[in-house]
């Protein structure tokens, strides 16, 4: 059962195998959540050769992922994507309770990001992004919350995410692949998150696009998630602290 949760979590690209990835993207983001249920109450069983395979299948699916990040503006794909690429995190902690906060808040984040892409692909006709610039000062509700999910899912501080590595970083004793794999998480979730920010929230708004703000209801979604995960960033900090 821990290597059906470790797949399930992402260890492995299986998203590559969903055609239509708007039919498959919520199971792409469900699969990891109850590969995450398996995970909690299995213990691991991997023996020390088996979980450096592992481990190395879970970073070349992290490299992998993000390359193809590059590849597509669309935020569906990018909220799984972030899943895909810091299912390697695994590796890092060395407290259960925590891998599972963290990957917790990953897919609520990720969720918040598929939100923004779902709104827009009902609204605009695509979820893609790229066509749609200097949403601040044309739809700010809207580029609120994209900031926000794009901003934890980046691992930039004080969010959620980022208080949760770190809290981990400062409460274990991390070997040279464990420092390694941190940096590759901090590097790839910032550049994955930074490229949206810098290309659509700001800028010279496109006359061509009809730009219409986000209403109450996602507004309402979107806080109540947030809230959740205020909550966990402050748990987080307090970990870090005491």
């Amino acid at each position: 059962m821990y290597y059906l949760a470790l797949t399930m979590m992402g260890i492995l690209p299986y998203y590559l195998f969903g055609k239509n990835f708007k039919t498959y993207s919520m199971l792409f983001l469900g699969l990891p959540l109850m590969g995450l249920f398996i995970y909690h109450f299995d213990d691991p069983t991997a023996t020390n050769a088996i979980y450096k395979a592992l481990e190395l299948m879970a970073f070349i699916t992290s490299a992998l992922t993000f390359l193809l990040s590059y590849r597509t503006s669309n935020l569906i794909k990018l909220s799984y994507y972030f899943v895909f690429v810091n299912v390697v995190a695994l590796f890092i902690f060395k407290d259960k309770w925590m891998f599972e906060l963290y990957f917790g808040s990953l897919v609520l984040s990720a969720f918040t990001l598929y939100l923004v892409g779902y709104y827009m692909d009902k609204t605009f006709g695509s979820a893609n992004i790229d066509a749609i610039t200097g949403i601040v000062l044309k739809a700010p509700k809207f580029a609120l919350f994209l900031r926000l999910s794009l901003m934890n899912l980046g691992l930039y501080p004080p969010f959620a995410n980022a208080l949760i590595i770190t809290s981990n970083i400062l409460k274990s004793s991390l070997h040279l692949d464990g420092y390694l794999i941190v940096v590759w998480l901090f590097f790839a979730n910032f550049f994955m998150a930074f490229r949206i920010i810098n290309s659509s929230l700001f800028g010279k708004p496109n006359p061509l696009v009809n730009y219409k703000d986000i209403g109450q209801g996602y507004v309402f979604v979107f806080s109540l998630v947030f809230s959740v995960l205020t909550v966990v960033g402050f748990y987080s900090l307090m970990e870090v602290l005491l």
